[in-house]
């Protein structure tokens, strides 16, 4: 697969999550309190991340220049955000998504891959 085609889809997607994490901090926290104690949502994530992550890396198979080792290192991320998910999974929910400042540290880091990804997805 092409590196722009994920590009295309991880980056809008990534950047509407970070900006929705840095704005909107108090509804953020709202909607991760209504997950709290749902194991099968926790499950389910965990699943989900690991799945996307392992594509994303099984995808690509051209790992170049600069610009284009990020898209793995999301993959990896994503991966490995699923494994901890899984195994650790109320100590992850309560020290990631109930602390507003974290909310703040992931949407920029999610703000950072979202427009390098629409960087290369679109504009490259």
């Amino acid at each position: 697969m092409d590196m722009t085609f994920f590009s295309k889809i991880f980056g809008p997607t990534l950047m509407f999550f970070g900006l929705f994490s840095i704005f909107f901090r108090d509804d953020a926290v709202k909607i991760s309190k209504n997950f709290e104690g749902a194991y099968g949502a926790y499950w389910f994530e965990a699943v989900v991340s690991m799945i996307f992550g392992l594509a994303i890396v099984n995808g690509l198979r051209d790992w170049g220049t600069c610009w284009q080792v990020l898209l793995p290192i999301f993959g990896w991320a994503c991966f490995i955000k699923g494994v901890l998910l899984l195994f650790f999974s109320r100590a992850t929910h309560s020290q990631l998504w109930l602390n507003k400042t974290n909310l703040i540290m992931l949407g920029a880091i999610r703000l950072f891959f979202g427009f390098s990804f629409v960087c290369v997805g679109y504009f490259s």
